[in-house]
């Protein structure tokens, strides 16, 4: 019987040496040593000519940018893949995956002794945190399969629901969050006694939150295959599956299955992820068990307003994406194929069309020129052909927090809204700005006579904490407006709450930095 690479058993390793005593065995020695500093030059190829790259320069990006995105012709995309961030001592990569940078070494987790460096002088949140890998360039699309546009979708809706209240208004308040990527560390932080694992602990004092949410979005980015498949951190990841009943009684209603690490136990591992989400009480997009649940989940009905969430990344970390004819498996972006799904949910009546997008630069807090372009035709849809364009864009991947953006059409036409990443919600990444994240609040509302109201919007940003109470490492995701304002009733020194205060403010004033018009700023919370 064949092994998979992931289940594959480690082989028992020789001395690589093997210390000769004879001339035949150095001279074997010899050519062992040739081989592997010439197979180490070939695996570091990449790296080094990936440093050359050309970056673009992000500096000046502002919403004039995405207004000139939307008004291009639309192209291809077309492009490589970014790396993820490290945990400490990630296991071997599975062979055919995405070469990935290693990070520079920090000198110490940052959230060993309660942010102690944080506490005590820094003049920031992110200082003494070791500095990200440099941002390589990630236009989207890299495995994306052409749909040519002749060949729409049709998807058949089968939970049509009337409008529950007559003669008024119908607002859905959701919520959505950035990544949720369960590392060793934090893994190791939610293991019980017994065995289990419990994360709600971790997310107690974002419950509230969570729950005046009628419909509550959450990127998990690691598959939940069962610990029959290895619990693993970086690279390859597969959490443990409590994660998804546990996101569930914390207040979260959907979760988004279509990211890089979708396909880090292959197709039985996204197949077992779907069983246990859908087991969970969860609603998922991205991907899909077969055509017919694709259909069934692409479109929701909350307080009689029809919404559709599409999910979709820009790759795979060189795993093969679907099969022609089966891009109902995994959602890979590719405009065309993303056109004809918003083609089907608008004629199937959706009110509101929500799209989600693993895209962008890893650690890189604007976005890039590759984003504003893919954003832009998605906003503006294809009105030569009947296409609207989308109302709302979720950004996932950059594991920072980028800006958001309103677009205002004119008098009596809805709005549309992007946000070009959530950030981190749940991570153990050790990086500068990898520990924030944002709760984004919003309504969605269908008036009397079918006119659509996109907002208002909130805008929550969040901190992941991870310090030591009662000789117990302990991790927690805050809100940082309350850290910052009551930092001792969160077990942070007033010096932490100082400086989580001076964060707020730099963070908040980023989240609007792409907005220059102050009229159309979201609330802050």
């Amino acid at each position: 019987m064949s092994l998979s690479p992931i289940n594959a058993p480690r082989s028992s390793r020789a001395d690589p040496l093997g210390r000769p005593n004879s001339l035949l065995g150095l001279a074997a020695s010899g050519r062992l040593a040739l081989a592997a500093a010439l197979l180490a030059l070939f695996l570091a190829g990449p790296a080094l000519a990936r440093q050359y790259l050309p970056q673009p320069d992000l500096a000046q990006i502002d919403s004039r940018d995405l207004t000139t995105a939307m008004a291009r012709k639309p192209s291809s995309q077309e492009g490589p893949a970014p790396a993820e961030a490290a945990d400490q001592n990630p296991p071997t990569p599975a062979p055919g995956a995405a070469p990935e940078p290693t990070p520079p070494p920090a000198a110490a987790d940052p959230s060993a002794a309660d942010l102690s460096a944080v506490g005590q002088g820094a003049q920031s949140l992110t200082d003494g945190l070791a500095e990200p890998p440099t941002p390589q360039p990630n236009p989207v699309g890299l495995n994306a399969v052409p749909l040519p546009a002749e060949r729409p979708l049709v998807f058949e809706i089968k939970h049509k629901v009337p409008r529950p209240l007559v003669g008024k208004s119908c607002t859905v308040k959701f919520a959505a969050v950035g990544d949720i990527l369960i590392h060793d560390t934090m893994r190791k932080y939610s293991l019980k006694d017994d065995g289990s694992y419990d994360f709600k602990p971790n997310l107690r004092y974002v419950q509230p939150l969570l729950a005046k949410s009628d419909l509550v979005i959450g990127n998990l980015e690691n598959p939940l295959a069962g610990a029959e498949k290895r619990l693993t951190g970086y690279p390859n990841f597969n959490a443990p599956q409590e994660l998804a009943a546990d996101l569930k009684e914390i207040g979260f209603t959907t979760v988004l299955i279509s990211n890089n690490h979708s396909m880090d136990r292959g197709w039985p591992g996204l197949e077992t992820t779907i069983e246990t989400v859908e087991r969970a009480g969860l609603d998922y997009a991205g991907g899909y068990s077969d055509p017919e649940d694709k259909r069934r989940r692409l479109i929701s009905v909350y307080n009689g307003v029809k919404i559709a969430l599409l999910a979709y990344t820009y790759g795979l970390n060189g795993y093969p994406g679907p099969k022609s004819g089966e891009e109902w498996r995994l959602g890979v972006i590719d405009r065309q194929l993303i056109w004809n799904d918003m083609r089907s949910v608008q004629e199937e009546g959706a009110d509101f069309i929500i799209v989600s997008l693993h895209f962008g630069n890893e650690y890189q807090r604007k976005p890039n020129a590759e984003q504003l372009k893919l954003v832009g035709e998605l906003l503006a849809g294809d009105p030569t052909n009947g296409l609207a364009g989308a109302d709302l864009i979720l950004g996932h991947h950059p594991h920072v927090v980028q800006p958001f953006v309103q677009v205002d059409n004119g008098p009596g036409l809805p709005g549309q809204a992007v946000i070009y990443s959530l950030g981190n919600f749940m991570t153990s990444q050790p990086f500068a700005y990898t520990y924030l994240g944002l709760i984004l609040e919003g309504e969605l509302t269908v008036t009397p006579d079918g006119q659509k109201i996109l907002g208002p919007f909130t805008l929550i940003p969040t901190y992941c904490h991870k310090g030591v109470k009662d000789g117990k490492r302990v991790y927690r995701v805050i809100p940082l407006a309350l850290a910052a304002n009551d930092p001792q009733s969160y077990d942070l020194t007033p010096a932490m709450g100082a400086n989580l205060a001076k964060t707020l403010k730099e963070m908040n004033a980023h989240l609007v930095s792409m907005e220059p018009d102050s009229s159309k700023w979201p609330n802050f919370k």
